[in-house]
């Protein structure tokens, strides 16, 4: 075999050079991998959870602009998750509000997962 050989036969690198080339494969390749899976799972910015906090002692005024604001998220097409923190109210209390929030919205929501959180509650 001659000394000059066209690809070479072997290389010899440095260790350390060695470990960043392999690095900086393994993290570009990483890096692909995360923006594939973000353009495969993104999410339209119209499907947006939003999120409102009533307290089971809450006054009407408050309970009806909090009931305009889930509204609002609704018809533009929002998803709203309604967290009922019942405090020391007994837990008929949060179950009335809970069917009374979901009264205030039927007519442009479905509630999802309200039985599973009565289970809860009792």
């Amino acid at each position: 075999l001659g000394g000059v050989v066209d690809p070479p036969l072997c290389r010899l690198v440095p260790l350390a050079e060695y470990l960043d080339e392999e690095e900086r494969k393994a993290a570009a390749q990483e890096q692909r991998a995360r923006e594939r899976k973000l353009r495969e799972y993104s999410f339209d910015p119209a499907m947006k959870v939003k999120g409102m906090r009533f307290t089971a002692m809450i006054d009407e005024h408050d309970l009806e602009r909090k009931v305009n604001q889930v509204r609002d998220f609704l018809e533009k097409g929002h998803r709203v998750e309604a967290r009922i923190l019942q405090g020391r109210c007994p837990p008929e209390d949060v179950l009335d509000l809970g069917l009374r929030i979901i009264a205030e919205v039927r007519d442009i929501a479905k509630p999802e997962f309200f039985e599973e959180s009565v289970r809860e509650l009792r």
